[in-house]
């Protein structure tokens, strides 16, 4: 009898969008840093925080994944304003 993942394809639909989350933090703080912005070793450190984070979420654990989400989405929002303004 063939195993059954308890992962719907929902889930890895969010988690790829997680990810993808993760990888426009990421441009944003590249951004940021090349536009005077920020320190480079302040982004140096939170993009490897960011990867950490994205590798250590749990693809089957949906509410991680949405969270991790939800953070990057936030954090990216806060690094746009600075941009921006």
């Amino acid at each position: 009898m063939a195993q059954t993942s308890s992962w719907r394809v929902s889930d890895a639909v969010a988690y790829d969008l997680m990810r993808a989350d993760a990888a426009a933090l990421c441009r944003l703080l590249l951004d940021l840093t090349s536009r005077g912005g920020s320190a480079p070793e302040e982004a140096s450190s939170e993009l490897v925080a960011v990867r950490r984070a994205t590798v250590a979420v749990d693809g089957y654990d949906r509410r991680a994944v949405d969270d991790a989400a939800a953070r990057f989405r936030a954090r990216a929002t806060e690094l746009a304003g600075e941009l921006d303004g």
